[in-house]
């Protein structure tokens, strides 16, 4: 896996599309976490394979696959988009395609990773195929591929943490540059 920051930039580079076509003028630490959070999601099933009630060779499998996800982000959209009607809320833009995307993230990003051990990358196509995807363009050294050279863990998650940033750090700023997004306007 990759360290968790590629994730967390990825949805904050949504979450500043997001803003943009909804025309916050201010950064709103509620939607930027929804968006974190929604990238992360593929990840929970490590829940029930440390609790071992999955087998470890189930991660990166039905989680990580693009139908599932798009389902699950569709599914979480239209709670938030129903919550703000019954609350009589402005109806927030593009989130029903928006969150989604951020969901389908993950595997991508995980497909990016150079794996240490197979099966190697994501099932992206689960349940139509059980066939691995992965990407020869590993732009990402997962936290396990410095852990697997010998290196201790913590070293390994921040030299993993250290590459994200410097990946996906330049293109959130770079999103909300272009986007026109002034990081002045924050909010509490």
């Amino acid at each position: 896996m990759s360290a968790p920051i590629a994730h967390m930039l990825v949805g904050l580079t949504l979450y500043s599309v997001f803003q943009k076509l909804n025309h916050q003028p201010r950064f709103s630490w509620l939607w930027a976490g929804i968006f974190v959070i929604a990238t992360g999601l593929p990840d929970l099933d490590i829940v029930p394979i440390h609790l071992e009630l999955l087998p470890k060779s189930t991660h990166r499998t039905f989680s990580h696959a693009l139908p599932t996800d798009f389902v699950i982000g569709v599914v979480i959209a239209t709670g938030i988009l129903i919550w703000h009607s019954r609350k009589h809320l402005p109806r927030p833009k593009h989130l029903i395609w928006l969150l989604p995307l951020a969901v389908m993230s993950h595997p991508i990003l995980d497909m990016s990773c150079l794996d240490f051990k197979p099966p190697y990358g994501t099932q992206l196509l689960w349940p139509f195929s059980d066939q691995f995807f992965y990407t020869p363009l590993f732009f990402m050294r997962s936290v396990g591929s410095y852990y697997a050279l010998g290196q201790p863990y913590l070293l390994s998650f921040a030299k993993a943490c250290l590459g994200d940033v410097l990946v996906f750090g330049p293109v959130l700023v770079l999103t909300r540059w272009v986007l026109g997004l002034n990081q002045s306007k924050r909010i509490a």
